[in-house]
Order: structure tokens, then sequence, then C-alpha cells
């Protein structure tokens, strides 16, 4: 009756223990189950932000070649607009020579001349050689011994000049101050 008694307590404590066994079996089965789908949550995640890195470095790398880009276009803007500058000036100081060695009119020369210097202060050692000049008396050949007298300058009626204000206030090309001049009948027509 001993043997049947121990089995009796065998047998529950196997069966007990099956349970227990079963029971931390499905827990751990449960855990599992939802470690994958956290990690497949995360994983997924994970795509969605590498990209998102894609996109951003993508748009940087583009950003970074349009500000390039920008850069180089605005430093040949200013090299242009520097070049224009410079030829201009260059073209206002020899037609303020042409004009003082043709027509020495010295205050309009000077007004003209501080004119120039104020448009390039940093050209002032040529503002310098142009007051130089300007402070000379320079009399024409033909003229030397003759008093200079100055001329009257006929300006027909406005209607007849085709001047035209908005061309001049919003020029459509550059300045010729040149042909200017002859059109105003302040140079002659060389020829």
């Amino acid at each position: 009756m001993l043997g049947l008694c121990r089995e009796k307590q065998v047998k529950k404590v196997i069966e007990r223990l099956k349970a227990e066994y079963e029971a931390a079996f499905r827990e751990q089965e449960a855990a599992i189950a939802k470690l994958k789908e956290e990690n497949r949550v995360l994983k997924a995640h994970s795509l969605e932000l590498e990209a998102e890195r894609e996109n951003v470095a993508s748009a940087l790398i583009r950003a970074e070649q349009e500000g390039g880009r920008i850069r180089a276009e605005a430093q040949r803007e200013r090299e242009n607009g520097a070049r224009e500058a410079e030829l201009l000036d260059a073209k206002c100081r020899a037609l303020s020579r042409a004009l003082l060695a043709k027509y020495p009119m010295e205050a309009d020369v000077r007004a003209f001349a501080a004119f120039v210097g104020e448009a390039a202060p940093e050209a002032a050692p040529e503002e310098a050689a142009l007051e130089e000049v300007a402070s000379e008396e320079v009399v024409p050949e033909e003229v030397a011994s003759e008093e200079v007298v100055p001329e009257e300058v006929h300006v027909p009626e406005e209607e007849n000049t085709g001047f035209d204000l908005d061309e001049v206030i919003s020029p459509k090309e550059p300045l010729d101050l040149e042909k200017l001049c002859r059109d105003l009948g302040l140079m002659e027509e060389e020829g």
C-alpha cells in the first residue's frame, strides 16, 4: 500500500510539475511572440527613419549644390558689374579729357571731374591727374591767339529732338556719352 501511495504522490507531483512547465512554456511563447512583434514594429520604424535620413541627406546635398551655384552666379554678376563700372569710368574719364582738350570750360570740367570722382572714389589718383589737367588752361591750337568766345548752341524744341525721357531714365542699351554729346551738339561730328 505504501507503494501505491507513493505512486499516486509521484503522479501528482509529475502532474503538478508538468502543469507548471506548460504554464512557464506558454508564458515564454507569449513573451517571444511579444518580442517578435516589438522587433517587427521597431524594424519598420527603423526603415522609415533610414528613408527619412536618406531624404534629408539628399536634400542637404541638393541645397549645398544649389548654394554653390548661386554663389558662383553672384560672383560672376559682381565681376561683370565691376567690369561694367570700370569701363564706364574709363569712358567717362576719356570723354572728360577729350572735352577738356576740345572745349576748355574749366568750371564745367571741374564739376564733371568731381562727379566722376564721387562715382568712383577708389580712382582717386586718376581724379588728381584729371584735376591737374582741369587746372591747366588749355586753348585749342586754332584759337590760341584769339579770345575764346563760347558759341551759342541751338537746341531744337523737344518734339523735334527725338528725346525720350523714359529712355534716359531706363536705358535699354549702354550709355554712349560720345554719341550723346554729338546728338546734343556738344561735340562736332568726326569724319
